[in-house]
Formats: C-alpha cells, sequence, structure tokens
C-alpha cells in the first residue's frame, strides 16, 4: 500500500502516501503550495504507519524557501508568521541532532545556503532579503543606515529572542565591531558612489572610534584599500596621512594623499593611531630663521599664562574626558613654564620626511606667530600683540587634540582689554579669574588612634620647649631667611643663592633713542649690604622655583629691605598700577612696578592702569626691571624713577618701551654665594 497511489489528495487526485503532506498550518507555512496534501482523519502514528507525511524534512523546507524567495522577491505583504515557522523549524531540527559534529556540519550547510541566497527575511519596503552576515540584531541604522538589516526595531524585536542563537550561528551579528565596518566600507567602494561614501563614512569612523576606545577591537588588518583620500583615491591607512595641522596641509595638501574627514582628526584619534594613518605633523621638521630674538617682559606673559590657564578650567567644565587627558599629559606644567619672545620677523622652512629620500620642503613661510611644541616657547612677530588671534591659534596647540575645541574661547579671552572685560568673559562660562592659577593639592589620609593607643599628656607639657638663644648668636648680624633645601630641576635660579654685589649709580635724561646711560658711581655691597648693619629681613613664604614672577618680586623686596625701606606686595590687587608699595621710615612712599625677565631684558609694557598711576605720582613711581633669572645666570635689577618724563613709548598707541636705558637711574648686580 506504500507503494500504491491510493491516498486521496485534497485537489481530488490519489497518491502514494510518502508523497502526501498531511494538511496542517504549520505544513503550509513551511512547505507552500510546493506539496500535495491529504485531510485524513486518524492517529498520527497510524499515518506514520502508512507512510503519510506528517512533517517535512530540512532539505524540503530549505527548497521550498529558496524557490519562496525567487518568486517572490519583494512581497508587499508582512511574512513575518510564514518565516518565523520556517526559521524555529530550522533551529528545532538542527537542535535535535543529537552528534555535536553532525549537527555543526548541518548548520554550517544552512549557514552557506543562507548566505548564497540572501534567505533572511525583514518586513522592510527597501529591501527583505538579507544575508545573516548584513543584519545585526541590535539596531545600528544610525551608523549604517539602509544598507545593513536590523532585526529590532523601534525599540521592538522582529523575532523572537528564542532565534537569535541560531541566527547568530548562521553568521548574523548581535553588535558590529571592527571587521563589520571594514566589510561595509569595502562595499561603499565597490558601489563606486564618492557622494554616498563621504555621507556615511563619517559616522563609520566615530564608532570605529568608540570600539577601539572601550577595548573592543580585536586583531585586525587594516591594509585594505578602501580608505578615501582628498583626491578620490581609495588608499591603505600607511599611504595616507591625516591632517592634524591646517597650515602644514595648506602646503602640503597638493603633494600628498590626505584622509578625507568631514571633522577634525581629534574626534577620532583613537581610530587613526590603531589603524596606522600618518600623522602630517609628526613627519615635518621646522627650521627658524628668526632675527634678533627678544624675551617678553614676565607681567605680559602672566597675562598670556593666565588666560590660557582658564581654558584648563573652561574644559573642566566642559569638557571632563579632554582635561584629564589633558592633564595626564602635563598641561598645567607646560602652561605654567611657557616662555615668550619677539622678533622681528619670523619666518620658517618646513622639511616633511617621506619614503623618497629627499625631504618636501616648503622655503621661507612668514607667519606673525609660531609655537613650538618642543622648546614650549610662543614666538611672535614685532608687528603682532601678544594677545591676539594669531597668538592664539598657535597656542590652542597646546591643547592637542582639543585645539579646535578650544581656539574660539582663547581668542576670547585674548580679545579682553581689562582685567574686567576678562573677568566678565570668565563669569559667562562660569569661571572666576581667581581660579585661574589653581594649585593642586593633596592632603594626606590621617587616621584615628584608637584610645588607648594616644599618649596623653598634660596641657602644661604640650607646649612646644624652644630652645635658648646660644651666646655666640646673640650678636649675628642679620641673614637671609634660611629655607629648607629645595630639590633641583628647576629652570629659574633661586634667590637665596645669590646677595646684591653692587650698585651702580646713573643720571637719566630724556632722549627718543634709549642709548644706555653710563654709571656716574660704583658702590660695592659688603656682603649683600650698604654697609648699614642691624637691618632684618621679615620672613616670607618660599617663592616657586618656577614661577618667575615670583622671584623678580621676592628680589626686588629684598632689596628695598637692605635699603631700610618696608616693602608691601600688592602685585594680587588687581588695576592698582603697580606692584609694591615701598615706604621709609620717614613715610616717603615709593610705588614700585616690577617687570622681569628670565634673560636678558627686552621690550615691557606699562597698561593703562599702570600709566595712569605714574603720571598720578611722578617721582614716586618707579620701574624695577630684574633679569637674569633663568637657572645659571645672575639676576640683576634695573631702576627707573619717574617713567613718565624720561621714556618715551613705541608707536602706535600701545605704552610699549624698546629703548628704556635713557631713564635708568640705578642697575643693582648680584653675586653667586
Amino acid at each position: 500500500m506504500k507503494n500504491a497511489q491510493w491516498v486521496l489528495g485534497d485537489d481530488g487526485g490519489f497518491y502514494k502516501p510518502r508523497d502526501a503532506f498531511v494538511n496542517t498550518k504549520l505544513n503550509h507555512l513551511l512547505l507552500g503550495d510546493d506539496v500535495k496534501y491529504v485531510s485524513l482523519k486518524a492517529d498520527e502514528t497510524f499515518l506514520k504507519d502508512l507512510g503519510v507525511r506528517t512533517q517535512p524534512e530540512i532539505e524540503e523546507v530549505v527548497n521550498h524557501f529558496r524557490s519562496y524567495k525567487e518568486k517572490n522577491p519583494q512581497p508587499k505583504e508582512n511574512k513575518i508568521e510564514k518565516m518565523n515557522a520556517i526559521y524555529v523549524f530550522l533551529k528545532d531540527k538542527a537542535d535535535s541532532i543529537a552528534e555535536p559534529e553532525n549537527k555543526s556540519n548541518k548548520i554550517k550547510k544552512i549557514r552557506e545556503i543562507f548566505d548564497e541566497n540572501e534567505l533572511l527575511y525583514l518586513p522592510r519596503e527597501d529591501k527583505v532579503w538579507w544575508k545573516p552576515s548584513h543584519i545585526f540584531w541590535k539596531d545600528y541604522s544610525n551608523i549604517f543606515g539602509t544598507m545593513r538589516g536590523y532585526i529590532e526595531h523601534d525599540g521592538t524585536e522582529i523575532y523572537s529572542t528564542a532565534l537569535k542563537e541560531f541566527f547568530l550561528q548562521l553568521g548574523l551579528v548581535e553588535k558590529p565591531v571592527v571587521k563589520e565596518c571594514l566589510v561595509f566600507l569595502e562595499e561603499l567602494k565597490e558601489r563606486g558612489n564618492i557622494d554616498l561614501h563621504r555621507e556615511v563614512i563619517s559616522r563609520i569612523y566615530t564608532y570605529l572610534n568608540e570600539i577601539i576606545k572601550q577595548g573592543l577591537a580585536e586583531e585586525t588588518d587594516w591594509n585594505r584599500e578602501i580608505f578615501l583620500s582628498e583626491k578620490g583615491q581609495f588608499l591603505k591607512p600607511f599611504e595616507l596621512h591625516y591632517s592634524d595641522n591646517d597650515e602644514y596641509k595648506e602646503y602640503y595638501g597638493g603633494k600628498l594623499e590626505i584622509l578625507w574627514l568631514p571633522f577634525s582628526w581629534s574626534n577620532v584619534k583613537e581610530f587613526l593611531h590603531a589603524a596606522g594613518f600618518i600623522r602630517l605633523s609628526q613627519n615635518i621638521t621646522v627650521i627658524k630663521k628668526f632675527g634678533d630674538l627678544n624675551e617678553i617682559e614676565g607681567g605680559i606673559t602672566n597675562q598670556l599664562i593666565q588666560r590660557l590657564s582658564s581654558v584648563e578650567n573652561y574644559l573642566k567644565k566642559k569638557n571632563v574626558e579632554l582635561h584629564r587627558e589633558l592633564q595626564n599629559e602635563g598641561t598645567s606644567k607646560k602652561i605654567k613654564e611657557l616662555q615668550a619672545f619677539e622678533t622681528p620677523e619670523i619666518v620658517l622652512d618646513y622639511l616633511l620626511k617621506t619614503e623618497n629620500p629627499e625631504p618636501l620642503v616648503i622655503n621661507d613661510v612668514k607667519k606673525e606667530a609660531y609655537f613650538s611644541v618642543e622648546e614650549n616657547r610662543i614666538y611672535k612677530s614685532r608687528q603682532t600683540n601678544l594677545l591676539s588671534t594669531p597668538v592664539a591659534k598657535e597656542l590652542s596647540r597646546l591643547f592637542t587634540p582639543g585645539e579646535d575645541y578650544v581656539f574660539a574661547f582663547l581668542d576670547s579671552l585674548f580679545g579682553a582689554n581689562s582685567d574686567e572685560e576678562l573677568n566678565e568673559k570668565l563669569r559667562y562660562f562660569g569661571i572666576q579669574i581667581e581660579d585661574t592659577f589653581p594649585e593642586e593639592t593633596h592632603k594626606a589620609v590621617k587616621i584615628i588612634l584608637r584610645t588607648e593607643e594616644v599618649e596623653q599628656k598634660p596641657e602644661s607639657e604640650k607646649e612646644e620647649k624652644r630652645p635658648e638663644k646660644l651666646p655666640e648668636e646673640a650678636d649675628k648680624k642679620p641673614q637671609l631667611p634660611e629655607l629648607e633645601a629645595e630639590a633641583r630641576g628647576f629652570d629659574l635660579v633661586n634667590p637665596d643663592e645669590f646677595v646684591f654685589d653692587r650698585v651702580e649709580e646713573h643720571t637719566p635724561y630724556v632722549k627718543t633713542e634709549g642709548v644706555p646711560t653710563s654709571p656716574i658711581r660704583t658702590v660695592k655691597l659688603k656682603e649683600g649690604y650698604p654697609g648699614v648693619a642691624g637691618r632684618e629681613y621679615k620672613p616670607r613664604e618660599r617663592v616657586s622655583r618656577r614661577d618667575a614672577e615670583a622671584i623678580a618680586l621676592e628680589i626686588v623686596m629684598r632689596f628695598e629691605e637692605i635699603e631700610g625701606r618696608e616693602p608691601d606686595d600688592r602685585h594680587k590687587q588687581r588695576a592698582i598700577g603697580y606692584d609694591i608699595y615701598s615706604k621709609t621710615r620717614d613715610e616717603e612712599e615709593r610705588f614700585l612696578e616690577v617687570k622681569h625677565f628670565r634673560g636678558d631684558p627686552s621690550t615691557f609694557e606699562l597698561q593703562p592702569h599702570q600709566w595712569k598711576k605714574a603720571e598720578i605720582e611722578k617721582n614716586r613711581y618707579f620701574v624695577y626691571v630684574v633679569s637674569g633669572l633663568m637657572e645659571g645666570s645672575t639676576p640683576a635689577l634695573e631702576i627707573i624713577q619717574n617713567p613718565i618724563r624720561y621714556l618715551m613709548p613705541d608707536p602706535p598707541v600701545q605704552k610699549k618701551f624698546s629703548n628704556w636705558k635713557n631713564g635708568v637711574i640705578k642697575v643693582i648686580k648680584c653675586k653667586k654665594v
């Protein structure tokens, strides 16, 4: 009976039992109209004994599935019910195979068929059939757009999570990583649509960067010609430079292949590094061709440093991750130790190293300002204001990789013409000017001891016992305060290692050219004193060896003291027009403005409030020019009385003085002890 055509089919024909399937909804979903159905009412065991099919085999369902897909390349109706039935059937059949190797082989075979025929269905209007490897379980449409499929849609899964493991075995990806991104870029390249490529790769590069930052990037072969250059070529990473400096790109962009990026390189710096792209600036050597080089007076430099320190506080509020990265790279220390120099003209040569023996050379590049990262120095031309946009642009490189992020903020601060205006700008961003020189303090952890561990003493014994004064110390000559030894490694002088050696007295005169005056009398000081014994020095906090201004102020304060005057440091009081107030025992007042230089003295500037104070005080107003503060130098003081009378400002309108030697009334030279 099994080989006879006696079973009556639903279509009225007679069929062999093995050629007919029991008419059930599931069988219709699995096989469609490709087989014959019978509606026999009998026990399932009896039907099996007769040979009538109750369910199909894997191969039969797969064959029907391929046929169905060919006949329905873009079904308009939602077919999830049918597809879900097929996938669940295939999963259950594969799971029922007891032998692991046989099961693995069966899944591998199904996977090959699904991949070749694109048999994963998604109910989408644009495309319904997909390779499993082109579908992600999670919704990443914000990155890959319509070029990939997603099981999740609007927060809901199209298929049950019970199918997830089976789909993953077929090649579906739960979360795309580097491999999937690179395959995606290869597909973009094959499409040949450069505009589409540029539209999508910004999202892909950003996603790759996040994967790498999270440490999820497996070992990857990046060596593929899938990365788009600005010239429209697809190249490998080691063939592409990425631009981290707009100026270098301007000069070398036509000579190199530059990676096309729609945003700043800093947005994807981890990706660029991991893939092996070439950083443009790292291969450029800068040859400086300057004229006379003069250090910019420390007070103006401090205004610069003050604004740079404000950027740190800005980042602390606005971009904590970037702030932390810069802190780890020592940016705070670089800011505090920044040096500023002026030269008549800035001329540079750029040498780019390539695979060729000879570098690509750009000669005689003229700039208004140049920041040397290696030297931690900012250079500006004589015609350029230190607090100007070109300088702000250069100094933004201090905050690499966030230079593009901070430039606008820094340039805004450079535009402030007074402390009040600067304070107003900072308050807008929630920053106070007093916070621009933060000191990182770390308090030691203190443990409260158990009661029995603390030795209690009577109150009378808790008072500190002071040693009696030794007889030989009674008449000892007053000395500069002795401070604890300080660790080496600083680049500025230690004021405790110097005493004032001699004083040269000069006669100032009014002369525009500013020819240096000649000393009319030189006084040799005995052990740093002008021959008057018994003067005491006020103890003060030790000055930082990294703070040139503090060292200069300390030297001036000490000189005032040995001259018998009583100085009061007021440099932290804003807009009063001077740094130190000094008076004699006869109450004669002196107002001292201190200008300082690490090296030789050069041009200094009197701010409007300083100039106004000088106009008011006349002969009671002094400018103390302190130079030679660099380690290995010998400090010197040059004193100018009544600058309004003797000094002629440089043009045009700022009160800058490059020729000021004619106004010097006294030069004090130090010696090391």
